[in-house]
């Protein structure tokens, strides 16, 4: 069981580092157009987005081991 919930919570934690990648990604070459028309800041979205990616990465971590554990 342990090692069911060490697998679960490393595939959990991959993929929230690609998550995290590929919203920078995003941001970056958005943030660039933005730029390029003369605008520099980030709308609200992206803030919103990385809340609950940062969100998600808490309940992998933390909470769901817990849940598995029971």
């Amino acid at each position: 069981m342990e090692s069911v919930t060490i697998l679960i919570v490393s595939v959990l934690g991959a993929a929230l580092v690609l998550l995290l990648v590929v919203q920078g990604v995003s941001r970056h070459r958005r943030l660039v157009r933005r730029e390029e028309a003369g605008q520099t800041t980030l709308p609200r979205s992206t803030w919103i987005v990385f809340g609950l990616a940062a969100a998600f990465f808490l309940f992998a971590v933390f909470v769901l081991p817990l849940v598995l554990k029971k």
